[in-house]
């Protein structure tokens, strides 16, 4: 981009300087609509037995729930739409689970149509001497398969996968070759939607509001890379391209996930280490400053425009309008990056206001960086009157044990913590307003982080709404750790502390 931004600024040749945008176009486009979802996920030692019919805890490890995935606000998923992804088959499955199980990859369901919600599994006891996992598709109660000997996985072998959802017929891709498509009818055609449509892709077992629970439904025993949703479908062009293509950023050496995994414990693992595009990292760097004056300048030119009196050569006239088309098409492209949520934004929404009956995912994440820092928002729904007395609201905390450490009164949380306390109002910033945890005014909610004994604190702003989302940011540099928090549209409240400058390292659950 930089070599590009330099070439259109010192060229005076129309037909380069509209070659140099081309490139940055192209170079940042998104192929065949692509839209990432995932980076790379993992499930371990998931319990897979329903829980507890008193307590509503499962009996042991997770329970059986899949990572639930809005798909972005402004996307439209008026068919076609599709999805993508690489699979990796690790762990070994029984011959006796053949007719017993099914490994679920994601489902899709649209609230909005009449088609159920559509499954993507994989049945094991297939091949040739029943070493393999073939795909299956369920829509509602219609189950789809594909002709004997096709759509068959093995282990330790990267796979890739491509659904395209139509109106009326659903095609599905492994290794670009087209393995099912079958049409469909009735309540199971997409018709009869009309602008943008939420969606949601559920990874893994789907939640029981969704497909109630059945004993044959596991998750897939493998890793799941680069999920992505296609926003216009895919044609059998574009999935030769993505399998061809793709190939080279693949995991050359899945031991570095494995050696960061916990695998005697229950867990999911996501690997959120995606990388911007040119073109979203021209669109947010300081560069685009310099560009945008540019091409805006040729879009509000008049340079084009043959006048009676002036003779212009016609090579002259067509260089100007292919360069007023190449600077279109640029601008075209970045709204349209504006458009799709930022994959730096995109990570994990989750509503824990139902935890008693609908015991939520829990998702580990690994830290080890020199600088970092979270963005997150929360939305105050409603407060549990069995739970009133909780004074601390936890986000993201290292808990896997609650023995004592060497420091007196300290436990395992106080390693590492992000959470909302209720304190009293003098602990920090006595002349501050903030926002009251209870009826006396004498309490207000903090927004705290602890990092190995050091914490630090920041009041909370009142809240200005009765529905609002309160924004919040830690981040933490050379042990120079900044908090601050924001409700909806007001200018933010934060704070500073230092401490001994470390490398941040922990494992933290959400």
């Amino acid at each position: 981009c930089r070599f590009a931004l330099l070439k259109d600024k010192n060229s005076s040749d129309p037909l380069l300087r509209a070659a140099c945008l081309r490139v940055i176009r192209i170079v940042g486009a998104r192929p065949a609509r692509r839209q990432p979802i995932l980076h790379i996920v993992r499930f371990v030692n998931i319990c897979m037995m329903p829980p507890d019919p008193k307590t509503q805890r499962p009996y042991q490890g997770l329970p059986p729930q899949g990572l639930s995935l809005a798909l972005p606000r402004k996307s439209y998923h008026n068919p076609p739409f599709g999805y993508s992804m690489w699979l990796w088959w690790q762990d070994d499955v029984a011959k006796s689970d053949a007719g017993r199980r099914i490994f679920h990859v994601i489902s899709h369901a649209t609230p909005a149509s009449t088609v159920p919600r559509i499954q993507l599994y994989l049945n094991p006891g297939h091949g040739q001497r029943g070493e393999g996992m073939r795909f299956e598709i369920c829509v509602g109660d219609n189950l789809m398969t594909p002709q004997e000997g096709l759509g068959v996985i093995r282990m330790s072998n990267w796979a890739h996968v491509a659904i395209v959802l139509g109106r009326r017929r659903i095609t599905l891709y492994l290794d670009g070759e087209r393995v099912i498509e079958e049409e469909t009818s009735g309540t199971q055609q997409f018709v009869g939607l009309h602008g943008p449509q939420r969606g949601t892709c559920y990874v893994g077992v789907p939640p029981p509001d969704l497909v109630p629970w059945d004993a044959k439904g596991w998750f897939f025993p493998g890793y799941i890379f680069d999920l992505a949703y296609h926003d216009e479908g895919l044609t059998t062009a574009e999935v030769h391209m993505l399998h061809d293509g793709g190939r080279r950023s693949l995991p050359k050496h899945l031991s570095k996930f494995e050696s960061a995994e916990d695998t005697e414990s229950s867990c999911i693992f996501p690997y959120m280490h995606f990388k911007p595009s040119p073109l979203n990292w021209l669109v947010t760097s300081d560069i685009w400053e310099k560009l945008e004056g540019p091409i805006l300048g040729l879009l509000t030119s008049k340079a084009h425009l043959a006048s009676a009196d002036d003779e212009i050569d016609d090579f002259q006239m067509e260089a100007m309008q292919t360069l007023r088309t190449a600077a279109s098409s640029l601008l075209a492209a970045c709204f349209d990056a504006d458009e799709i949520c930022s994959v730096r934004m995109r990570q994990w929404a989750v509503n824990f206001s139902r935890v008693k009956s609908h015991i939520p995912p829990v998702i580990k994440l690994h830290l080890n960086d020199e600088s970092f820092s979270f963005e997150f928002k929360v939305r105050f729904r409603q407060y549990s009157h069995v739970e009133e007395g909780a004074k601390s609201q936890t986000i993201l905390a290292n808990i896997v044990d609650k023995r004592t450490s060497s420091v007196a009164g300290a436990d395992a949380r106080d390693m590492f913590r992000v959470c909302i306390e209720s304190l009293p109002a003098s602990v920090s910033d006595p002349d501050k307003d903030g926002m009251w945890s209870g009826s006396d005014q004498q309490h207000c909610w903090y927004l705290v982080f602890v990092y190995f004994h050091n914490c630090t604190r920041l009041k909370l702003p009142p809240q200005t709404g009765p529905d609002g989302w309160l924004h919040c940011t830690i981040g933490y540099v050379d042990g120079k750790t900044e908090l601050a928090a924001s409700w909806d549209g007001d200018p933010p409240r934060s704070t500073e502390c230092s401490y001994t400058k470390d490398m941040f390292r922990t494992e933290a659950y959400l």
